[in-house]
This record gives structure tokens, C-alpha cells and sequence, in this order.
């Protein structure tokens, strides 16, 4: 899979940072070094995902 260089922006933050091609992948997943850089606070950041069925809040 092809990776490709992608400019990120949140709250006045801006990184650039290599990003892997999955053109079938249901989500994007941003490592939570990434997401530190651009200021996240994870705790803030839950989203339902379903797992096999199962729905859980993650971060």
C-alpha cells in the first residue's frame, strides 16, 4: 500500500505527516502521537465503533 504525505489541521495546529493508502478501509486511525502534535486531548475524542457487533466507546 502506497504512503503519501498529508497536512493535518486542528485549532490553529498544523503538522505534515506520511499517510498509508487504504482505499478500503471503513475509517482513518491517527496515532495518538499524532493527534498530542496537534493538540488533542484524547479523553475529549470518544467515538461508538462497532467491533464485531459490539459497540464501544473508544479514544
Amino acid at each position: 500500500m502506497p504512503f503519501i504525505e498529508i497536512a493535518l489541521y486542528h485549532g490553529g495546529h498544523k503538522i505534515t505527516v506520511p499517510a498509508l493508502v487504504d482505499s478500503g478501509a471503513a475509517m482513518s486511525v491517527l496515532p495518538y502521537d499524532t493527534g498530542l502534535e496537534l493538540g488533542l486531548v484524547w479523553e475529549e475524542q470518544t467515538v461508538p465503533v462497532d467491533v464485531g457487533g459490539v459497540l464501544k466507546d473508544t479514544w
